[in-house]
């Protein structure tokens, strides 16, 4: 660990539950100097290098919301009652804020541990502080647009946090390839977020320098269904292939393959994802979500033995040290020793989906 390495803090919204926290620390372990610290299931804090490959990794994640550069931390409670503390707090923004046109002074209180009240208050003496020692009416207060954003962030820990916003994550950037936009869709269609997290999740390592992923290393979803998975990792670069046993699937997916223009880097195959037409030790990344319920044809087969076998398929297919990583739901028993089940998805009131992993170790 370099000691001069910035602390950073990554703000993750829970889009699907705590496998969006599990995706960015799989998407960016290797660019860690220091070991990772979690609060609250949904911010990491942790040192870095690079920040440019921390920028670009994060971008490639389903729900990353924000970015921040740690400058300073503080007690909690000295922060919110001294007001040597808060006029002390108040220069090391100032020292920051200089040549800036526009500044903002805002909170992340995910735990929720200090009332609005309170906050308003602290918020209306820092400015007050910093206004004292720039020149009146430059830089100005600007909450929707500031040259530069501070943010508090209240940890469980009676600490504070004092950050600048570096980067935020736009929540639409999803929007031009979600489900609804595609040529062909059904109702069980994975969305970009999901897809993206079982990619993230199953993508090859060890990562190298400059990127997270082998693109050698061609990436397969036994269970195409309408493309989804397949259409995320392409976005990536990686060259993918996928089988369904549905021609109705094969030719809706590939529809909405070419309509991004992905084609060039998607093969997809008619076959039984029990019995896949490919060599063992072949691919190192595999992800799927196998059909179940009424909206997915299991072609008459029980939906557990189903998944049960075509993960005896996956095990003879997949590279040593390998990953792949599924969707299954309470009805489906998982029997594999090297399987593990790391997180939940809560859907509705009636279906919670559970995510594995499976390791080729």
């Amino acid at each position: 660990m370099n000691r001069n390495d910035p602390l950073y803090a990554i703000y993750v919204r829970f889009c699907l539950s705590k496998c969006n926290l599990y995706e960015v620390l799989r998407k960016i372990e290797n660019l860690f100097t220091s070991k990772s610290t979690i609060y609250f299931d949904r911010l990491i804090l942790f040192t870095a290098s690079d920040l440019g490959l921390l920028i670009e990794r994060l971008y490639s994640t389903s729900c990353t919301e924000d970015l921040y550069w740690v400058i300073a931390s503080e007690r909690l409670d000295s922060l919110l009652s001294e007001r040597e503390t808060q006029k002390r707090i108040a220069e090391i923004l100032v020292e920051n804020i200089k040549w800036k046109k526009s500044y903002n002074v805002d909170f992340l209180d995910i735990g929720r541990l200090v009332p609005p009240s309170i906050k308003n208050d602290l918020r209306s003496k820092l400015i007050l502080d910093i206004s004292e020692k720039l020149s009146p009416g430059k830089p100005y207060v600007s909450r929707s647009n500031p040259s530069i954003d501070f943010r508090f962030i209240f940890l469980d820990d009676n600490r504070a946090l004092v950050a600048i916003l570096l980067k935020k994550y736009r929540k639409d950037r999803f929007q031009y390839r979600w489900t609804e936009k595609r040529p062909y869709s059904q109702p069980s269609a994975l969305t970009p977020y999901h897809s993206l997290v079982l990619f993230n999740l199953a993508s090859a390592k060890p990562c190298g320098n400059d990127s997270c992923i082998d693109f050698s290393e061609p990436f397969l979803d036994p269970f195409a269904g309408t493309g989804s998975v397949l259409i995320e990792s392409a976005l990536q670069g990686v060259y993918s292939i996928g089988i369904d046993l549905n021609y109705k699937q094969i030719r809706g997916s590939r529809r909405n393959i070419i309509q991004l223009g992905l084609h060039a880097v998607v093969d997809l195959v008619i076959s039984d994802s029990v019995y896949m037409p490919l060599r063992g030790d072949s691919f190192r990344a595999i992800a799927f979500d196998p059909p179940y319920g009424r909206l997915a044809s299991t072609h008459r087969r029980d939906p557990s033995l189903l998944l049960e076998a075509t993960l005896e398929t996956v095990r003879k297919i997949l590279k040593r040290n390998g990953r792949a990583v599924f969707l299954s739901i309470d009805k489906n028993k998982i029997s594999a020793n090297e399987t593990n089940r790391i997180c939940e998805i809560l859907e509705h009131s009636s279906l919670i989906r559970h995510l594995y992993v499976m390791k080729n170790v």
